[in-house]
Order: C-alpha cells, then structure tokens, then sequence
C-alpha cells in the first residue's frame, strides 16, 4: 500500500506542476502595441517609425514576462523605456510612459515637441538629361511626390528633420517604385519652417543607347517621305539615353505625337494623309512611321534592265498618280518614259483589290491596247506580278525582293527572254 500511495503521490504532483506551468504560460505576455501621443499631430509615417523603435525596447523587456510579475514591476519597465527611447529621440521630449500588462502588452508614450514645427512643404524638381516631351512625362508621373514628402515632414518639429532622414528615403523610395520605377531620385533638404527639398530624377539602366528610324508609304513617294525625314530622326534621336522600361510604359503617347508631327505639314492634310508610327523600345531602338493618303496614290521609280536582248527598252522611268473612289478601287493615270529614245508612253486604268492582290486594266495610248495586271504581296519583302497585252499575244511575269525603301530587285522573263530588273523607287 505504502508503494501505491507514494505513486499516486507522484503523479498528484506533477500533476500540480504541469497545472501550475500552463497557467503561467497562460499568463505571459505575448506580443506588444504601442500608442503614440502628442499635443501636435506627429506625420503618420514618423508616428510608423516610433512605434516600431518603442515596440523593440518594449519587446526586449516585456516579451515572455509573467503579467503579473510585469505589473508589479511597472513602473521600472515603463522608466526603463522612457529612459531609453528619450535619449535616441530628436525633436521630440518623453512627457511620459505607461504600460499596460496583458497577453498583448500596451506601451502609451506622451510626447512634446521641441520648438516650431514645419507648416508646409514645396519640392523643386530636377531631370538630369532628359528630352522635353520625356521630362513632362516624368513630371506628370511625380505630381504626387510633394504629398509623400509632406506625410513625413508637415507637423515635425524643425529639430526633428534628421532623424526622419531615413523615412524620407523610404517614402520617396516606395513613390519611385510605384509611379515612375524607371528612374531613381536623391534629394537636399533645406529644412525650416516652410521646407524646402530640392529633389534630383535619374535614369535607371537600361538606357536606349542607338536609335534608328525606317519610314513607309504604299501610297506616298519616298521623296516625299525624305523630305519629312529630318522631323522625324529628331523625334527618333530624343530617345537616347531615356529608359528603355519607360518608354514601353509611355509608348503609345510617344507614337501618337510623332504621328501628329508628320500629319501636320499642309500637304499631307490637304491629302489626307494618316500616317501611323510604332516604337520598339530597346537599347537599340528602332521606329516605323506608314504614311499612307486616303484618296491618293503616287508612285515615281526608275528602272535598269541587266541582260536584256532589247537595249532600246532597258531602262525607263515610271510614274503612277492614281484617285482612290473607294477602298478597295482606283482610277490612275500611268507613264512610262524612255530616255534612250525619248519616248512617253502615256496610260490610264483601274485597279480592284482583292485579299494581298491588285487586278488592273489599262488602256495604252501609244500601242492602243488593253493591258491585264496582276500583283499579289507574298510578305517578307516579296511580290509577284504578271502583265498580258492582248495585241501582240505578249506576256511578261516577275518575282520582285524589297532589298529596303528605295532599292529591288526583280527577276524577269517574257516568252522571248529573260534578264535582271534593278528598281529605285524615288
């Protein structure tokens, strides 16, 4: 029995200690909150800031504590804490601390502040090296950075400023990333009571290193193109050295305007001309403008045969002015000029679209014959064409590559011969 009774005796004590253990463990203070308090309203991200240093001290000293051990040493904890954070504190004196022991500890902290406050602040905007039209997107993008600066700054005492420093940093950090990630800022603050910040706009790399610009027309002469082409390199040049990130991010701003720019000029209204322009932002960008008029088409090319039987006809000038009377339909006036002979050969038509194909028929004035024309774009530069006059039973068929803007290449066959055709397109 005695064995029996010192077992139950055992148990019945541990019992009591496990009981005993569980309550205190029930009772400690798990987490802290701070409260912060002050005469003047404290800038809600420096009021962030000093509850998260008095959360720290508070946690140091309070975390893990029996709460009522803690409330017995209460006012100690609550020296030690006014203690601590007043001598890191600049700005601001510690009126006075209380804690409030519980699972989640409460730390109250009264402040005064030192002397005058700031009342406003005002931010001077510097863009280092950017294009007119880029800087007035940046500035568009910063339109809020004064109210970042003023949630920090607008109500802290003047002494204070230093020590805010580094929340100022971050606030201007956190605006940067989600308005304009593309750049970065430093700033000098001229600190009073109406304060002064005087903030500088970076670039961030990848920066647009070369650009180069490609212009077409289906309708418009090169000339006519090259003649425009100085306002345009201008527009493509400005690029350089901006973000490639920002002007993915403002691109369609960017295309709209340099299309403005080129539909602006008297003739090209007087056409109709639209053109449309696409920007590929990268660290070698490159820009596309189509010019295209609404009611017109004119094309002027020269053309060299090379290993032609015919002399007399290898080389030629050809001049298209065609009138749009609807979208798929046109009425054109053609000629052929031949300088080795002086010869015009004069011609009028119609041309129907149908799908990537131009069917035409024309009548020549010269030969006074119907002439029947086929043209299908293959994509990628390449073009077929076929022509069949009915007079002389004679047809001509051609594979022609765009090497670029202003220069093909055809290769050319008939059922007399065959030969190379060399196309500038003016």
């Amino acid at each position: 029995m005695d064995r029996k009774r010192r077992v139950i005796f055992s148990l019945l004590l541990f019992l009591c200690s496990f009981i005993n253990f569980s309550v205190e463990a029930a009772n400690r203070i798990e987490d802290v909150a701070v409260e912060i308090v002050s005469e003047q309203t404290v800038p809600p991200k420096i009021r962030e800031r000093m509850a998260e240093s008095v959360k720290t001290i508070g946690s140091q000293i309070l975390a893990g504590e029996i709460i009522e051990k803690a409330a017995a040493k209460k006012s100690e904890k609550e020296f030690i804490i006014h203690q601590v954070f007043d001598k890191i504190l600049v700005g601001y004196s510690v009126r006075k601390v209380t804690v409030s022991p519980g699972e989640t500890a409460k730390i109250t902290v009264e402040l005064v502040p030192w002397r005058e406050t700031i009342k406003s602040v005002s931010v001077d905007i510097n863009i280092e090296g950017m294009p007119k039209e880029v800087e007035t997107l940046v500035r568009q993008d910063l339109a809020g950075i004064t109210n970042a600066f003023d949630e920090v700054l607008t109500g802290l005492p003047v002494a204070a400023a230093d020590w805010s420093n580094g929340v100022l940093k971050s606030a201007m950090k956190d605006y940067f990333v989600k308005n304009l990630p593309e750049f970065w800022g430093d700033f000098d603050i001229d600190v009073e009571k109406n304060t002064k910040i005087n903030l500088n706009v970076f670039p961030k790399l990848p920066v647009v290193r070369t650009a180069e610009l490609f212009m077409r027309s289906d309708t418009l002469p090169n000339l006519m193109l090259f003649d425009r082409r100085e306002v345009l390199e201008k527009e493509t040049n400005k690029f350089i050295g901006v973000p490639v990130a920002f002007i993915e991010r403002h691109k369609e701003s960017f295309e709209g305007n340099m299309a403005k720019k080129l539909d602006s000029f008297a003739d090209f209204k007087k056409m109709g001309v639209t053109t449309n322009v696409s920007v590929a932002p990268a660290e070698n960008l490159s820009v596309t403008s189509r010019s295209n008029a609404k009611y017109y088409r004119i094309r002027v090319s020269g053309e060299a045969d090379v290993g032609r039987k015919r002399t007399d006809d290898d080389m030629r000038f050809r001049l298209h002015a065609g009138r749009f009377i609807s979208d798929n339909d046109e009425i054109f006036f053609a000629a052929d000029v031949y300088p080795k002979n002086i010869r015009i050969r004069p011609a009028v038509g119609y041309m129907r679209k149908i799908l990537k194909s131009e069917l035409s028929l024309k009548y020549d004035f010269n030969a006074k014959r119907m002439v029947a024309g086929v043209t299908k774009d293959l994509g990628h530069g390449f073009l077929v064409r076929y022509e069949y006059r009915w007079t002389d039973k004679m047809w001509e068929a051609a594979l022609r590559y765009k090497l670029h803007d202003f220069i093909g290449l055809e290769y050319v066959r008939d059922k007399d011969d065959r030969w190379l055709r060399i196309i500038s397109n003016f």
